[in-house]
């Protein structure tokens, strides 16, 4: 049985049409413009705070770096990185805050970069290098969920399923609302055939985008393979009316509604799974 995984997005990740490398390098090479750029508006920002004669508050800085140590000790770098920032707004001229901010803006670019590598790998097929690319991502930034979504996809495909319900799992501690980790931390459940935690993450899937078809689809089948043929038929049927031209969940409705079995095996595996190389595009989020 064959289901789709999709590959997580980020808002670094690049716009890559027709796989072609030179495109990808030059989105990383923007991504760096565009964070440098940030970076000056930051440091304009700090430098205007200091010539508005603003009284530095020692005592606020020292907490707000304090607090920003504690989630950096915890992997968490977009709360470090946001009391980093704080810390400087109420003294820019503390050296500390600054350097841990510069440091882990390098490692959150760093990481982003990693992913987008790795999605070349995967797109060549090199699985190996890009799973060390994804991992090193999420070394650089444990916070970083299209990392870990785009580990539990490599460990899918290699059916090291176990890893892969991990990396999914991360991913939604870090991001509860990406619905592609619950998506695919279904499809892991349904290949190893927990159909009712299947049944339950495509339902959180489905909270995330209630649109999707291919989603009912998959339901549809964790269903069926329970016996229950009610509600197959109804997630068979909000597929077909999603997207009247999925033609997988016309021919399941139609054997199943014709069906006197509770278990319908007509159109299970039928369920087409897209090429994972296609670079975040597959995310049907």
């Amino acid at each position: 049985m064959e289901h789709k995984i999709g590959i997580g997005n980020n808002e670094a990740e690049i716009s890559i049409k027709h796989c072609e490398i030179c495109s990808a390098f030059d989105g990383i090479k923007n991504l760096f413009q565009r964070c440098n750029s940030q970076m000056q508006v930051d440091e304009k920002r700090f430098k205007g705070k200091t010539e508005e004669n603003i009284t530095p508050d020692s005592e606020a800085a020292n907490r707000f770096y304090h607090i920003g140590v504690m989630h950096q000790s915890k992997g968490e770098l977009d709360l470090a990185i946001q009391n980093f920032k704080s810390s400087l707004h109420h003294d820019p001229s503390k050296p500390e805050p600054r350097f841990c901010l510069g440091h882990l803006l390098q490692n959150r670019l760093e990481s982003m970069i990693k992913v987008n590598l790795g999605n070349i790998k995967l797109a060549q097929g090199e699985t190996g290098e890009a799973l060390t690319f994804f991992t090193d991502a999420t070394i650089l930034n444990p916070g970083n969920a299209s990392a870990w979504i785009n580990l539990a996809v490599i460990y899918h495909q290699t059916q090291h399923y176990d890893l892969s319900i991990a990396c999914s799992t991360k991913a939604i501690s870090i991001d509860p609302k990406d619905g592609t980790a619950y998506y695919n931390l279904a499809c892991t459940f349904h290949d190893i055939e927990h159909f009712e935690d299947a049944i339950q993450m495509y339902n959180a899937a489905i909270l995330c985008n209630p649109m999707n078809s291919e989603i009912f689809y998959n339901l549809g089948i964790a269903f069926e393979q329970l016996g229950k043929r009610s509600e197959a038929i109804q997630a068979y049927k909000r597929a077909h009316f999603l997207a009247p031209s999925f033609e997988e969940a016309v021919i399941a409705l139609e054997g199943l509604s014709n069906s006197q079995n509770d278990i319908h095996s007509g159109p299970v595996g039928l369920f087409k799974k897209r090429a994972l190389a296609r670079f975040g595009s597959l995310n049907p989020f």
